[in-house]
């Protein structure tokens, strides 16, 4: 609202757009002040065109950074470092988006992010666009790590739902990381790596998820891995680290045996970007039941006795492995499984059979959700295989 030409107040407006038979019939909401500002006042946050990104409304690369700078040399140089946290968040898999649904629906998912991050936030901070479907969040009224927490799932979990009547066959997700000022850093190149370093390790991890850096925990930002951290590239583990891996995870097995396998699970997906892993056992009745999960389902698995006949049992080769890139060449063989698996969100899946087919005493199945099919390696499988050989001895046992 501008007074005078001299002075305007900016004004933080939250709504939504109300439609009806496809026309524009008003925009609610509530509009609440943020600020006023002087046209000559440096450093703060104005509401230039010129800082505005074009696709989204939110600030752009340059006025974000400007001011996220502008904010810490205030601080430093007052003496006083009020604390605030910065995060770095992409959409995984974004350029699957534009290959899948072309460039224009591309686009309508950057803005209705970028509106979902404004309105998570809120007036607790600012939002910018770094990238193309990169965003930078700077937080300096957030109560506390909780209140930083609730605001980040909010984030996740209104983008996985986002699209679901547009693209229901493709899952959403985001990966964030999050730094703090001055606790990781009191500049912001710094500040700007350690964030971006935990955007690397939520990619590692398997993505769709945020991690808030700790020192004692994440370790030291290494001035050598800046590059990497900088390309947001998941690195898959090299062979001999998977082969070590797996010699680990079967030792602990052997050690601690049944009590250690969701521990054992936990390891699996974070370091070989699994996204559900799920044990079926026999029971006393025959029937096989969920015994153990771990990951992210959508929905609870249950019993598949029902579903596991003999045309799902021939799908397991003579060593009792099943491995399927797209559970889609599954729709007219097995049928049954083939809904349990797009029920459940599943597109890809490896799964160990424990027992033999004329008496299966259980199943191991390693899964991917949403729309970004595995390929399963050879080492992958071989890796597996060793693994879930040991966590059949400790179900035996």
């Amino acid at each position: 609202i501008f007074r005078g030409g001299e002075n305007y107040e900016l004004m933080s407006f939250h709504g939504q757009t109300l439609y009806y038979d496809n026309e524009l019939a008003r925009v609610i909401g509530i509009a609440s002040h943020v600020s006023r500002i002087g046209k000559a006042t440096s450093g703060e946050l104005s509401d230039d065109a010129a800082e505005k990104d074009s696709a989204t409304g939110i600030l752009n690369k340059k006025a974000m950074t400007d001011f996220v700078e502008n904010k810490i040399r205030h601080f430093n140089e007052k003496g006083s470092q009020e604390p605030f946290w910065l995060a770095i968040c992409d959409i995984d898999y974004f350029k699957n988006v534009n290959d899948t649904y072309g460039h224009l629906f591309g686009d309508e998912v950057i803005y209705r992010f970028a509106q979902t991050i404004r309105t998570w936030v809120g007036d607790k901070g600012v939002v910018g666009r770094i990238g193309g479907d990169e965003f930078m969040i700077m937080l300096d009224s957030a109560d506390d790590v909780t209140e930083l927490r609730s605001i980040l799932i909010g984030i996740r979990e209104e983008l996985e739902w986002a699209f679901q009547n547009k693209a229901p066959d493709y899952r959403f997700t985001t990966s964030i990381g999050v730094a703090n000022y001055p606790k990781d850093a009191d500049d912001y190149v710094r500040l700007f790596k350690i964030a971006d370093k935990a955007l690397y390790i939520a990619k590692e991890k398997g993505r769709d998820r945020f991690i808030i850096y700790d020192k004692e925990l994440h370790g030291e930002l290494e001035e050598e891995k800046e590059g990497a951290y900088a390309a947001h590239t998941c690195a898959e583990l090299k062979p001999i680290a998977k082969a070590e891996l797996a010699s680990n995870l079967i030792l602990l097995l052997t050690k601690a045996g049944r009590d250690v396998i969701p521990h054992v699970l936990d390891s699996i997906i974070e370091n070989l970007n699994i996204h559900g892993i799920t044990i079926y056992e026999s029971d006393a009745d025959g029937r096989i039941r969920t015994s153990m999960t771990a990951g992210r389902y959508n929905m609870s698995v249950g019993d598949i006795s029902d579903i596991m006949d003999s045309r799902y049992l021939e799908l397991f080769n003579a060593n009792g492995i099943n491995q399927i890139h797209n559970v889609k060449e599954c729709e007219i063989h097995c049928p049954e499984m083939y809904d349990f698996w797009k029920d459940h969100e599943i597109c890809s899946t490896l799964q160990f059979m424990i027992g033999s087919s004329e008496h299966v005493m259980g199943i191991v199945s390693f899964d991917i959700f949403g729309a970004h099919r595995r390929k399963w390696s050879e080492n992958d499988v071989n890796t597996l295989y060793m693994i879930v050989k040991f966590i059949g001895n400790a179900l035996e046992s």
